[in-house]
């Protein structure tokens, strides 16, 4: 994938964290050949690969391998806007990560946020459409610290994940990062950074619950999603619908176009500009997630099976041979 610009709204706080640990943070940036007024912009429109690279070497300068997850914990609440906004306003954590996911496209038309439907659990992943690494380790370990701080914040629980998974590969020291993070353990190399709750969390009431305000954010928000999704391409958009609602069965294509507002014929031309059409979407998101949860060895085929919306798990089997070429049996010992 070609290192397309994108929009950052974390620079100024990993670099902050850099600084309070004794880096020149002036001479980092000159290094790179950026300007020092990305140290007090809001937000920078800077590639995947510069940042990562930038953060990268802020974390050696600093000393400090895991200096994203601490600038994310040191982030003060309130710097996300309209996005915490709307998801601290849920009545519940299911409803606000899914707030998290349908705001995102107003700070990021690169980076793509999904909230996925597993039957007792649910995951909010991050992902770069053909970038394994996603946003690189440093700016991943914030992302996923940054949900966990949050949601723990809002709920006043501990929300210790089902499962968490890092697109990045493992660091020297990740005892000490799972530490930072309340994890007892984390998957690394996964092709995006994923943060999976189980129902007890999910369904926890948020203690910032508002209904006038979200009512207030959906309102002031919903003319600019309707200007940025056709950026962001409407298969992202579908994709995100279907995974939202996967674990009750594929939605019908009438019900996706419904859901966009859009008559089926033009949701189908939409698909088709994209390069897709909804079958195959539908298809390879189901691979996609199928692929991830075999890894997961404490999950069951069957619990699989129903999140993916399979009626039986003979079916999920006949797909991922399908899919891979060998059973999920195989694939899970490697």
């Amino acid at each position: 994938m070609r290192d397309v610009p994108v929009r950052w709204q974390i620079v100024g706080a990993v670099l902050g964290a850099a600084r309070e640990r004794g880096v020149e943070v002036e001479a980092l940036l000159r290094a790179r050949g950026l300007p020092p007024s990305v140290l007090a912009e809001r937000e920078v429109v800077l590639p995947v690969g510069v940042v990562e690279a930038l953060f990268d070497e802020a974390a050696e300068r600093a000393g400090e391998p895991h200096l994203g997850a601490l600038a994310a914990l040191s982030l003060k609440l309130g710097s996300w806007d309209i996005v915490e906004f709307g998801a601290r306003s849920a009545p519940t954590l299911r409803a606000g990560l899914v707030a998290v996911a349908r705001y995102a496209p107003l700070f990021n038309d690169v980076i793509e946020l999904h909230f996925e439907n597993h039957g007792t659990t649910a995951t909010l992943a991050q992902r770069i459409p053909g970038r394994p690494r996603c946003v690189g380790a440093q700016a991943g370990a914030f992302w996923v610290a940054n949900i966990l701080t949050q949601s723990r914040a809002v709920t006043g629980r501990p929300c210790t994940p089902h499962t968490v998974r890092f697109a990045h590969e493992a660091p020297p020291a990740p005892e000490r990062l799972l530490a930072l993070l309340g994890l007892a353990s984390a998957a690394f190399s996964s092709g995006a950074n994923e943060v999976t709750f189980a129902a007890e969390d999910l369904d926890a009431p948020l203690r910032t619950h508002d209904p006038a305000l979200a009512s207030m954010v959906d309102r002031l928000a919903a003319p600019q999603l309707a200007k940025v999704r056709p950026a962001a391409g409407v298969a992202a958009t579908v994709r995100a619908y279907v995974s939202e609602h996967l674990a009750q069965g594929v939605p019908s294509l009438e019900s996706a176009a419904r859901a966009l507002r859009v008559s089926e014929r033009s949701l189908q031309r939409h698909l088709a500009d994209d390069g897709t059409s909804y079958l195959e979407l539908v298809d390879d998101l189901r691979r996609e997630l199928a692929c991830a949860g075999v890894r997961d060895e404490g999950r069951s085929l069957d619990d699989l099976a129903a999140a993916l919306g399979y009626a039986e798990r003979s079916a999920i089997v006949r797909a991922f041979r399908r899919w891979t070429g060998t059973t999920p049996a195989r694939f899970r010992r490697g």
